[in-house]
């Protein structure tokens, strides 16, 4: 997810809740935020939030999910909201009004959920079907079931092998958690698949992501999980996402922001291990009400707003790719950059705070 964003231009700025992975997300976290993003503005001599400043988009997962949508809810500047495996009640998208002025609209709100989530799909239908400023510009996205195919949990983990991935597919196969056409027959609790999961993943260190067992085991069940389709994170809808934000850019015109994102992964029940690059002090983050989800295919879109605006922004950037060890790389769209070059200047989006975590 951050290496797209910072692929289209954002800079991602990934921050922790005061309790870490030991808590998830409260509104007591607010006042940190808003410090920790004072402090990446002053520190690039970027205008305050009431001067309009870099636009600002939140991105929450699961608890971070829920937390952004309070940060939508009690800060003006914020132009659009994402969240993933979780809806706001209608209580949370309603700003108070102040004085005798009427209360702003909510920020336009994007919910990204899965097929298998009933009571969270029938929520979301819920809200949508309500009256509150900034329904119209509300949008739906639902991801659907996916076919465990061999190289299904190699494509969707970085550093494990086509081999184990296979191997991973056979061992489901023939412990029936897979039908015929090799989608998950019931949901994939961890206490019933962990020995076929890590017999099947082996020992070999080569293999995993970042030579770590535990990191694979954590992945691949947050691929299962992106494959039942229920309480999970994916990154399939993240360019929708991205377009979702462009939709609207604000009136700031920003200068050039050069940001770095920290390293983290994510190793909880339902969270993305998701790799950032290039070390700043950029903290990394958790949730409040469970799971964690992102993108899907265009299959399922639910859209209540076709409004589009053009964006009137310079093309200052706000990146920090990855680092690749390849003679080669490639950006999104874009030919093989030799090594050792700086990428082309992106053009700048605004940047985004990412919340996301731990699952209740």
């Amino acid at each position: 997810m951050a290496q797209r964003a910072l692929a289209a231009g954002y800079a991602v700025v990934a921050i922790s809740n005061l309790k870490g992975a030991k808590g998830c997300w409260e509104r007591e976290d607010l006042p940190s935020v808003s410090r920790t993003l004072n402090k990446w503005r002053s520190k690039r001599n970027l205008p305050g939030r009431e001067a309009g400043s870099v636009p600002l988009y939140t991105l929450g997962v699961g608890s971070g999910g829920w937390f952004s949508a309070q940060i939508g809810r009690v800060w003006p500047d914020v132009r659009a909201v994402s969240v993933q495996s979780t809806v706001p009640t209608l209580k949370e998208v309603q700003r108070q009004p102040v004085g005798d002025v009427p209360p702003k609209p909510y920020p336009p709100l994007q919910m990204v959920l899965m097929q298998r989530d009933k009571a969270k799909l029938q929520a979301a239908h819920a809200l949508i079907s309500s009256d509150w400023a900034g329904r119209m510009q509300s949008e739906m996205l639902t991801a659907r079931p996916k076919r465990v195919h061999a190289g299904f949990f190699s494509e969707g983990i970085p550093g494990l092998s086509h081999n184990v991935s296979r191997a991973l597919r056979d061992a489901l196969m023939t412990a029936g958690h897979l039908d015929s056409s090799s989608t998950l027959a019931r949901v994939p609790a961890r206490s019933e698949l962990r020995d076929v999961v890590s017999d099947a993943l082996g020992s070999r260190k080569s293999d995993f992501p970042h030579r770590s067992k535990q990191l694979a085991m954590d992945a691949v069940f947050a691929r299962l999980d992106v494959a039942y389709a229920f309480d999970a994170s994916t990154c399939e809808y993240m360019t929708k996402t991205l377009e979702f934000f462009r939709r609207y850019p604000g009136n700031a015109t920003p200068p050039v922001v050069h940001a770095h994102v920290h390293k983290h992964s994510n190793a909880t029940k339902h969270s993305n291990a998701t790799k950032h690059s290039n070390a700043t002090k950029h903290s990394n983050a958790t949730a409040h009400h469970r799971g964690n989800a992102t993108h899907a295919h265009a299959n399922g879109t639910h859209t209540h707003h076709e409004h589009h605006e053009k964006a009137s922004i310079k093309k200052p950037s706000a990146a920090a790719a990855s680092k690749d060890k390849k003679a080669t790389r490639k950006p999104l769209g874009g030919a093989p950059i030799p090594q050792g070059l700086p990428p082309p200047a992106p053009r700048a989006r605004g940047f985004f705070a990412w919340l996301t975590g731990k699952s209740r």
